[in-house]
């Protein structure tokens, strides 16, 4: 006996609380007379306790009203679902072997499995009979092909699972057609081929609630129980099973199983609900409800009861043996022969179904020698990694198909072909088809949410820890020293060649070429937004000047192409010049305006001067005119006379420079200017000019004419 607890339990309130147990007098015999109760029985009573809490729950609304009605059964229900319970799928496969990890969250290894456009993986029924995503409720628009990657992955590594789920998959179809027999005849195949899948038991269970064999129904659900602890759907099967032999008791602990199990699956909820409904309508059932401990059932897992163990050694056998002599019988009916043959039009059209996505991939996809893989996995003296045989891990299936490399940040396309992130997106950037099919990959592309497929991420990290391990650090030191941009000068930054921006002006950008749409993109993943901006300058080179701009706003278009809205900040000279991926980069050093004394009243008024006449000169523009300057500018900064606040300059008069039609010899030299007041004082002279111009004949024409800075 292990050693007495540390604290005493008063006498009276544990007899009160275990006078319902039918073992309560045992209890006292070993000890609890005397206040003092071992560690393990204390255990067992409260896992006893617990257990029954719904049974309970409704035993006391029957006894205080005389009757049990919905809103009653639908309190005791929400009493019993904890909302703090870790249900999530990585919190169950924490402890299983590694193979489980491919479960979809139907239960089953992944069969035909389809990618979505959020990055999770689902078997391919279970996305076309849903409308979201089961993991992240991401609405499916349109339902990918199975990700060939996966296939070819999963059948190599788990042959008997992944044959075994074809024949799953044929049995729910018959089932749902109820064509029992036959549904019956796949799911024994199914379990010949693979006896240890509790959600092939946990299906033949749901079979033989249709045939009204309750007893082998029971058996069967225990079984896929003992498997599987966690799943509670099978405990609501389970539950049913005792319903249907009028073991009321034990059907209701059976469904508390099931809610604490899955407290948030609403729809099972409902079918508890609604089962519990139905059962406890009937004329008399309340007063079968007890709140004594059920006998019959062993734990919380689900373990079998002797009456269960005596069930299974009876029926079994018969059970098995009327299912073969009746399949022998039926064979020479004909009204068999005709449901044989519905039979294999319906799985027929299943198959067609899942493999109709897969007429257009050439055979040479994936290739390599699956059989003799599959031969080596069968061997039980191979060394396992994860449960994967150490001869079936070979970094070349891991290979993305354009840059021959380990893939890294793995995405699956809509005709389920899996490359590199970046590799696939550069290849988009010059042919909007997939590299291996050939298929249109125009829809995905127009696309925003690119994830990766999370799965294929996990297992690269998992199986080859060194090789994907330098990926993401290289990944990892490119992007970190793209998020110094502007920040660092010792960091170079990527140039867009393209035209001057003006310090604190947007500047909206149409990109279209496949080096710029790489450097938007490298840009936006690092978290900076930022670029650098220069003018074309002789025949393949640019400026020696340019300015920082950051990407405030930025719109994908449905052919790969970006319109974005920057907005310019620092301003820099070129130190040294290089190129690297097609992308020009340059190391720069920063610079800013100068300080002045400015306050003084002949100088405010003069700028005061300045910003009235610009207001006037846009004004005087037709209307065209200023929605286009508006459109690409914005509107007019406010005034502001303390140029000292501004270490890049006052944004009014950058936003009128820009807003004039000056040539780039002149705006060079004014973004080069550190003088505030130099450029107020060129604003106020280009103006001038402008102004005369408009008042001379023809004088619209020649505005039309950009500005050197010799005017």
């Amino acid at each position: 006996m292990t050693s007495s607890l540390d604290y005493s339990i008063n006498s009276s309130s544990i007899n009160k609380e275990t006078s319902n147990l039918k073992n309560h007098s045992k209890l006292l015999q070993l000890g609890l007379s005397n206040s003092k109760l071992e560690q393990p029985l204390l255990n067992d009573f409260l896992r006893r306790l617990h257990r029954s809490k719904l049974r309970r729950l409704l035993y006391c609304e029957y006894k205080s009203r005389g009757f049990i009605v919905t809103e009653q059964i639908r309190g005791a229900v929400d009493s019993i679902i904890s909302p703090d319970k870790d249900n999530s799928l990585d919190s169950r496969l924490k402890s299983v072997p590694m193979h489980q990890v491919f479960l979809c969250k139907c239960g089953w290894l992944l069969f035909n499995p389809s990618t979505l456009p959020c990055g999770h993986t689902m078997c391919k029924h279970c996305a076309d009979e849903n409308l979201f995503c089961i993991y992240c409720g991401h609405t499916i628009d349109d339902v990918s092909s199975p990700n060939l990657f996966l296939v070819h992955l999963l059948s190599t590594w788990f042959p008997g699972e992944y044959q075994s789920s074809q024949h799953k998959l044929d049995a729910k179809i018959l089932l749902a057609s109820e064509d029992y027999e036959l549904a019956l005849n796949e799911i024994d195949i199914c379990i010949s081929i693979l006896d240890d899948d509790y959600s092939a038991f946990q299906l033949r269970s749901e079979i033989y609630l249709k045939l009204e064999n309750y007893k082998d129904a029971l058996v069967d659900a225990t079984k896929s129980c003992e498997l599987n602890s966690e799943c509670g759907k099978s405990q609501f099967i389970r539950g049913s099973c005792f319903s249907h032999l009028g073991k009321l008791n034990e059907a209701i602990d059976a469904f508390q199983l099931c809610l604490e199990l899955e407290p948030e699956d609403m729809a099972l909820c409902s079918l508890v609900i609604n089962k519990l409904d139905s059962i406890l309508s009937l004329p008399d059932t309340g007063s079968k409800l007890s709140d004594s401990d059920s006998s019959s059932d062993e734990g919380v897992g689900g373990k079998r009861s002797k009456l269960d163990t005596s069930t299974n050694e009876n029926t079994e056998p018969s059970c098995r043996h009327a299912s073969s002599s009746s399949s022998n019988t039926s064979s020479t009916t004909p009204s068999n022969t005709q449901a044989n043959k519905s039979y294999t039009d319906k799985i027929d059209v299943e198959r067609r179904k899942n493999d109709c996505t897969e007429a257009h991939t050439p055979d040479t996809d994936y290739k390599n020698d699956s059989a003799t893989k599959t031969e080596n996995y069968v061997s039980n003296v191979e060394e396992k990694i994860h449960g994967v045989p150490k001869k079936l891990l070979s970094e070349e299936d891991f290979e993305c198909k354009l840059c021959y490399e380990l893939l890294f940040k793995p995405i699956t396309t809509t005709c389920g072909h899996v490359f590199c992130k970046n590799c696939l997106l550069r290849s988009l950037d010059h042919n909007v088809t997939c590299p291996i099919c050939r298929v249109s990959l125009a829809g995905f592309l127009s696309n925003p949410l690119k994830p990766v497929t999370k799965l294929i991420e996990d297992i690269l990290s998992l199986f080859f820890t060194d090789e994907f391990g330098k990926r993401r650090q290289a990944y990892m030191s490119r992007m970190e020293r793209l998020a110094r941009v502007g920040k660092d000068e010792e960091v170079e930054i990527p140039i867009f060649v393209c035209s001057i921006a003006f310090p604190s002006v947007k500047c909206p950008l149409h990109i279209f070429e496949p080096k710029c749409r790489l450097m938007i993109r490298e840009c936006i993943e690092s978290g900076s937004r930022k670029f650098g901006m220069c003018v074309p300058q002789g025949d393949d080179g640019f400026s020696e000047m340019g300015t920082i701009c950051e990407i405030t706003k930025i719109q994908n278009l449905p052919d790969g192409r970006y319109v974005i809205t920057a907005t310019a900040g620092q301003r820099f000279i070129i130190q040294q010049k290089s190129v690297e991926d097609s992308i020009d980069y340059a190391k720069v050093k920063y610079f800013c305006d100068e300080p002045e004394d400015l306050n003084n009243e002949t100088f405010n008024a003069a700028s005061r001067r300045a910003y009235d006449h610009l207001s006037q000169y846009i004004t005087s523009l037709n209307e065209s005119e200023q929605d286009c300057i508006i459109n690409a500018l914005g509107p007019i900064p406010q005034y502001e006379s303390n140029f000292s606040h501004f270490q890049h300059g006052v944004p009014w008069i950058w936003w009128g420079l820009a807003a004039l039609p000056l040539n780039f010899s002149a705006k060079l030299v004014l973004l080069k200017s550190k003088c505030a007041s130099e450029r107020m004082l060129s604003l106020q002279r280009f103006l001038r000019f402008l102004s005369r111009m408009q008042s001379t004949p023809n004088g619209g024409q020649q505005n039309n004419t950009p500005i050197s800075q010799h005017n």
